[in-house]
């Protein structure tokens, strides 16, 4: 029981938690950048439009292929900051801090795994290894739907490995463990369905070695969330389970994800060979240890991977679910090393080990934190320049929020920079006009009508009657005097649809 744990425990695990979290609030805070525009249009944009009325709205939303489960959740807690404050900073920190809460779930999970196989210095090892790692800090705050399903598949695929081994110990599995994995591994695969194999393989092994009717437990409580989130579904677009029908008919049946570029089977290897570089022999080698004590983790990187390797369309984010359960693993083998240290030596030196093991995790995702670029990431579009992934889009962001709380900006004109490139009206939030633009000559026509300007880096001081005020990395805001004049009829999102973005 819980209860029953020793301070240690708790001292150690509280310590772990609090670093994790804060680490990765000070990146939200420091650091704001966008990777993909997803994270930004198919979740909090939504949400702030739930909330405050306004917002673009991708095809996705248009053709309901997305699910409201995200986007809900989020907007649930923006109404609840936006009660306490009308600051954007505030809630898109505390939206940030909600997501980052979640990743800190395989944390707790891991930890606690590690305390009952391999007692506090393991506990410690497969803490640091997870809260350290480089990747999982840079996307723990980000909304995007296989990074918080991944968290949830990684917490439920542990909970998972600790009802098999009850059982394999001769023990009970609790009915709150069986509740849990079920939840979690069930809710990983609504919330993104290319996890479903993945989590129903670990799910039904668990269900197979539960004895007789405690099986019907699990059973019911995967059924539960299987069906309210079909009831979502049908409360938000027209019928249930529409999201998962539609994405499935429009993205694979009909190809529209090709759209947006094909890599080949190989590609996430090839790509996690350029991230992790010469550090990936020690990666995959401690994740072969932890295998042999975590078989079901390893399982789910397995077909996690055999899920998304035939699709054509790869994103170096969609397999971030193979990545954490990868890193747990690691963490898992370097703490049987240290247990194999203990058992040889005596505690002093394995405690050395310890301090040696985390030092060289530490360093190693510093070294891949410092050349975590674009240049390694893109499987299905690679840039004419490198762009650093911490500070990516930052331009396009802060510009605009710059722009919202100017109260004399009546409309902002996009020159260089696409919509997906900016942070919409969540960063923006006021309700006023933005002109995204295909040329420089429809641009010049509509200068009546905005005031301000986010513009490529890199231009003149002056545009015809707008003159640069700040810069940062990517982008630039211009403005000019006078007001505008409003554009009656006009729609960002009637300009998107028509373009069928």
């Amino acid at each position: 029981m819980g209860a029953s744990r020793p301070h240690a425990y708790w001292w150690a695990l509280g310590v772990t938690l609090f670093i994790a979290f804060a680490i990765r609030m000070f990146v939200a805070y420091a650091m704001p950048n966008m990777i993909w525009p997803d994270e930004i249009f198919q979740s909090m944009e939504q949400a702030h439009r739930v909330v405050f009325g306004h917002g673009m709205v991708p095809w996705e939303f248009r053709q309901g292929t997305r699910s409201w489960l995200l986007p809900g959740f989020l907007a649930g807690v923006i109404a609840i900051t936006s009660w306490l404050t009308t600051s954007v900073t505030a809630y898109l920190m505390a939206a940030a801090a909600a997501l980052s809460m979640i990743s800190l779930a395989p944390v707790w999970a891991a930890f606690k795994s590690a305390w009952n196989q391999l007692g506090i210095r393991g506990a410690i090892v497969v803490g640091a290894f997870v809260t350290l790692w480089f990747e999982h800090v840079f996307f723990a705050p980000k909304a995007l739907n296989e990074v918080v399903a991944g968290n949830v598949l990684a917490t439920g695929a542990l909970v998972a490995e600790a009802c098999v081994k009850a059982v394999r110990d001769g023990g009970a599995v609790h009915r709150r463990q069986l509740v849990a994995m079920a939840a979690l591994l069930t809710l990983s695969a609504c919330m993104r369905v290319q996890l479903a194999i993945a989590a129903a393989a670990l799910f039904f092994i668990v269900i197979a070695k539960t004895p007789g009717r405690a099986r019907w437990l699990p059973l019911g409580v995967a059924s539960g969330v299987v069906l309210a989130t079909g009831l979502l579904d049908a409360i938000t677009w027209d019928y249930p389970f529409q999201s998962f029908i539609e994405n499935i008919r429009v993205n694979i049946l009909e190809g529209k994800s090709s759209y947006y570029g094909e890599a080949p089977w190989s590609a996430y290897f090839v790509v996690y060979g350029r991230i992790w570089g010469a550090w990936s022999v020690i990666i995959v080698g401690l994740a072969v240890i932890g295998a042999r004590r975590m078989p079901m983790l390893a399982m789910g990187v397995v077909l996690v991977l055999a899920a998304h390797i035939p699709i054509a369309h790869k994103e170096y984010r969609f397999v971030y679910p193979a990545m954490l359960l990868m890193l747990i693993l690691a963490g898992f083998g370097a703490a049987s090393l240290v247990r194999w240290v203990e058992e040889r030596r005596n505690a002093r030196v394995a405690s050395l080990a310890v301090i040696g093991l985390v030092a060289l995790w530490f360093a190693m995702s510093i070294d891949g934190a410092r050349s975590f670029h674009a240049s390694k990431t893109q499987l299905a579009y690679f840039y004419g320049q490198e762009q650093d992934h911490w500070l990516r889009r930052r331009g396009g962001l802060l510009g605009m929020r710059e722009l919202g709380a100017e109260p004399g900006v009546c409309g902002i004109g996009l020159a260089g920079i696409g919509w997906g490139d900016t942070g919409g009206y969540t960063y923006l939030h006021r309700k006023i006009p933005v002109f995204p633009f295909p040329n420089q000559e429809v641009l010049w026509k509509f200068v009546p009508h905005f005031n301000a300007m986010l513009v490529q880096a890199g231009k003149p001081e002056k545009l015809g009657p707008f003159e640069r005020q700040r810069c940062w990395e990517d982008a630039c805001i211009y403005v000019r005097d006078g007001a505008c004049v409003e554009l009656v009829d006009w729609d960002i999102n009637t300009v998107l649809e028509r373009a069928g973005q």
